[in-house]
């Protein structure tokens, strides 16, 4: 696992720009990254509760209930599977933890989110620390 990093992104109609401290932003079209444009649609079906738009975008698995949540997302469009094998995403009542991306290549990206982004870090978090906060549960 490699070490957690600060990145910010934003998007603006089909442009992308992405920053880290230290580095020079880079911008680039949502064209030219068809598992940016999956992550996307993942994030914005998730922050309006548009269930039909994630349902068009993604084959939908959901366990759990109101306490603790998991959404599975594997994309409909076989050239994002060719970069995003699935996508989970860990939440509590409407507040989603943390979005996880299982990558074709077998990487793992975990992007926590709202109060686990906020939780205390400790100086090398593990893959058991991160697992902790994607459930609600502050170690």
């Amino acid at each position: 696992m490699q070490s957690p990093y600060e990145e910010r992104s934003e998007i603006e109609g089909n442009t992308a720009t992405v920053e880290r401290p230290g580095e020079p932003p880079r911008h680039f079209s949502l064209d030219a990254a068809p598992q940016m444009q999956a992550l996307v649609a993942s994030f914005a079906g998730l922050l309006s509760g548009n269930y039909a738009a994630l349902q068009r975008n993604f084959m939908l698995d959901l366990h759990g209930d109101a306490s603790h949540w998991l959404l599975g997302l594997v994309p409909r469009n076989a050239q994002v599977r060719e970069s995003i094998r699935s996508i989970t995403v860990n939440g509590s009542g409407s507040q989603p933890l943390c979005l996880t991306t299982y990558q074709a290549n077998d990487d793992t990206t975990i992007l926590l989110l709202g109060p686990a982004a906020r939780a205390h870090r400790p100086r090398t978090p593990d893959r058991a620390w991160f697992d902790a906060q994607c459930q609600g549960r502050n170690p």
